[in-house]
C-alpha cells in the first residue's frame, strides 16, 4: 500500500508542483522578514510570537502541519496575529521614514 509523506513541504510541493514551491518560499520570507523586524525593534513580545512560529514551521519537517485542521488552524491564526502585530509596531522606518510594512 501507499504510504503517505510525513512532511508537509513534500506534501505541498508534491501536490501543487511549481506554485507549491513559491508558497514555500514566500512564507519563509515572510517568516525571515518577520523575525528581522521583531529583533530590529526589540520586540520581545515579536521575537516570542516568531519563535512559536519557528516551532511550527520545523514540526512541519515531521508532521502535516499544514493539512490538519488542528494544526493549520492555530499556526495560520498565529501567523496573522504576528503579522499585524509588527505592522502595528514597525509603522516606520528608521532608515527612510516611510512606513515599514511586512507586506
Amino acid at each position: 500500500g501507499w504510504i503517505a509523506v510525513h512532511n508537509s513541504y513534500l506534501e505541498i510541493i508534491y501536490r501543487t508542483g511549481i506554485i507549491g514551491i513559491l508558497l514555500i518560499l514566500t512564507i519563509f520570507a515572510v517568516f525571515f522578514d518577520m523575525a528581522k523586524i521583531a529583533q530590529n525593534l526589540k520586540l520581545l513580545n515579536g521575537v516570542l510570537l516568531c519563535g512559536i512560529l519557528l516551532n511550527w514551521l520545523i514540526s512541519a519537517n515531521f508532521t502535516l502541519t499544514f493539512e490538519v485542521p488542528y494544526l493549520a488552524i492555530p499556526f495560520w491564526s498565529c501567523f496573522g496575529m504576528t503579522l499585524r502585530y509588527l505592522n502595528n509596531k514597525g509603522n516606520f522606518s528608521a532608515i527612510s521614514g516611510k512606513p515599514n510594512m511586512i507586506i
